[in-house]
C-alpha cells in the first residue's frame, strides 16, 4: 500500500470481484485485426521505425492492481511474467503519495493465451476512458497507445480500423460500462494515465515540432529516443497535475488506498 501517514479509514483497493466485473468488459466488432494486420498487437506500421523498442510485438501496461489480480489467478498471457516490471511514481512526497504501474511485452501476435483476461488496455483499444470523479461518467477518451498520439500531425491515417471505422460505436460501448470503473482506484489509475500521455504528447509539440514536419519514419527513431531518455517528461510538472488529480478523486469519494 502506498499512501500518506494519516489514521483515517481509506477506501480499500478493488476486490477481486470489483476486477472480475471489469474484465467481462469486451468489444465485439467481428474479425477486425483483418482490416489491419493486427496493429494494435504488433506495433507494424510501416511508417514507424524503432530500434530499441521492440516491433512485432506490444507493450502493455497495467494498474499495479490489476497486474497482482491476473498474476494471483494464474491468469497472465503467457511471456508477461518473464517480461515484468514494476515501476513507482512519487507524485506528493510530503504525503508519500506514489503511483505504481506495471509494464509487460506481448509477443503473442494478436493470438491471447487467455483471451478473456486481456490487459484492460488492450480491450478498450483504441481507446482509453478518463472518469471525472465529479460525475463518476467517462467525460474524455484519449487515443488508447502513448506511439498513437500523433497520427494526424504526420497527416497519416489512424491505422486502426476500429478507429477509423467504428469510433462513436466503441465509445458508446465503453461508456456502457462506466459503472464497473466507478471506484477511486480506477478513476484515479486511469485518469493519471491520461495525464501522462497528455503530458508526453504536449511536451512533443511544443518542443520539438520540427520533427513531426519531415518524415514520419524519422519522427518516430528520434521520438523513441528522447522518450526513453526522459527527455519528454517534466517530473517535477507531472507530479503537481498527478497531484491536482489525486486530490479531487480524494475530495470526491474521500480517502483510498493505491
Amino acid at each position: 500500500m502506498v499512501g500518506d501517514n494519516s489514521m483515517c479509514k481509506r477506501i480499500a483497493v478493488p476486490t477481486d470481484t470489483d476486477w472480475e466485473q471489469l474484465h467481462a468488459f469486451k468489444l465485439e466488432f467481428g474479425d477486425c485485426w483483418k482490416n489491419c494486420g493486427s496493429y494494435c498487437c504488433k506495433t507494424n506500421h510501416p511508417q514507424q521505425d524503432f530500434s530499441l523498442m521492440k516491433q512485432e510485438s506490444a507493450g502493455m501496461v497495467f494498474m499495479s492492481a490489476e497486474y497482482d489480480f491476473l498474476a494471483r489467478h494464474l491468469r497472465l498471457q503467457d511471456g508477461f511474467e518473464e517480461t515484468h516490471r514494476r515501476h513507482r511514481f512519487v507524485f506528493n512526497e510530503e504525503r508519500n503519495l506514489a503511483i505504481e504501474f506495471d509494464t509487460a511485452v506481448c509477443d503473442l501476435g494478436g493470438i491471447c493465451s487467455m483471451f478473456e483476461y486481456r490487459p484492460l488496455i488492450c480491450k478498450f483499444y483504441p481507446y482509453y476512458p478518463v472518469m471525472s470523479p465529479v460525475t463518476r461518467e467517462i467525460d474524455q477518451f484519449i487515443t488508447g497507445s502513448l506511439i498513437d498520439q500523433y497520427w494526424e500531425d504526420l497527416n497519416i491515417q489512424h491505422p486502426c480500423w476500429l478507429h477509423r471505422v467504428k469510433g462513436d460505436q466503441v465509445k458508446q460501448a465503453v461508456r456502457a460500462a462506466a459503472s464497473a470503473m466507478d471506484h477511486p482506484y480506477f478513476v484515479f489509475c486511469m485518469g493519471a494515465a491520461a495525464i501522462f500521455v497528455e503530458h508526453v504528447t504536449q511536451r512533443c509539440r511544443a518542443d520539438h515540432a520540427e520533427l513531426l514536419q519531415g518524415d514520419p519514419r524519422q519522427f518516430f527513431r528520434q521520438w523513441e529516443v528522447l522518450y526513453l531518455t526522459m527527455k519528454m517528461i517534466d517530473k517535477k510538472v507531472l507530479a503537481a497535475d498527478i497531484n491536482d488529480f489525486y486530490e479531487l478523486v480524494e475530495r470526491a469519494y474521500g480517502a483510498f488506498e493505491l
